[in-house]
């Protein structure tokens, strides 16, 4: 009798947890895309794809796929589970240049369709301009990775990007496995932003740290971006 009982019970709960996933109904997604370039992979049009249901689901157990339009028809399917970013909660991919008929990244319309488990397939579409920022340029710490500031307040440092109105600096602690320590985004005012100083308890002494910076373009959505590598530095004792 227990034993049934026990069965019983675990269908019960199989078709709860079923239920579950069949009620959560996809209703909206958002999508955007911009173009990127930097030192490792060249240039790219990146997509991120945020999905939203009405159960607050997790995106990946009711998303069947999410494919990608250029505008020259060529097509692309997201990896649902490598292209997932579960801290962030939205999925993102790239598409290099080489990966293009001609190795040039259209200009134009994009399209993402999203194809729930059960129900309606969503589209949306966002316009790219096939135009690329420079890559920025550190000046300190230097780009060779031989910096060591003994400042508790040091000033991170990079050349001006043309056609940029703002930058990321990018801090990641790598004495503590890379965590990231914050990312701060500024708009240059009267003369052109290319300076940062880090404040007072930002950093820690005798640590190993990397910063990266990443221009933006003064377009509502940020069509365009650009980044530098990570370039490590280190801390003295204080």
């Amino acid at each position: 009798m227990k034993i049934r009982s026990c069965l019983a019970f675990v269908v019960f709960v199989a078709l709860v947890s079923l239920s579950y996933d069949v009620q959560a109904v996809m209703h909206k997604v958002n999508f955007n895309a911009w173009t990127e370039q930097n030192q490792q992979q060249g240039k790219l049009v990146i997509f991120r794809v945020d999905v939203f249901d009405d159960e607050y689901a997790h995106p990946p157990e009711y998303v069947k796929s999410i494919k990608i339009t250029a505008p020259n028809g060529q097509t692309r399917l997201f990896n649902l589970s490598k292209d997932w970013r579960p801290f962030d909660g939205f999925f993102a991919t790239g598409w290099p240049d080489e990966d293009f008929t001609g190795g040039t990244i259209p200009g134009g319309t994009y399209k993402v369709t999203v194809t729930p488990m059960s129900g309606t397939a969503i589209t949306d579409t966002d316009a790219v301009a096939a135009s690329f920022l420079p890559i920025p340029v550190l000046t300190s710490p230097n780009p060779n990775g031989s910096t060591v500031f003994t400042s508790q307040t040091p000033t991170i440092t990079w050349n001006a990007v043309s056609g940029a109105a703002y930058y990321t600096i990018l801090l990641r602690n790598n004495s503590a496995g890379g965590e990231y320590v914050y990312d701060r985004v500024h708009r240059p005012k009267s003369t052109p932003f290319r300076s940062y100083q880090l404040p007072i308890g930002t950093l820690k002494p005798s640590s190993n740290y990397a910063v990266m910076i990443e221009a933006r373009a003064a377009s509502q959505d940020l069509d365009k971006r650009s980044s530098t590598p990570w370039i490590p530095f280190k801390t003295g004792s204080w």
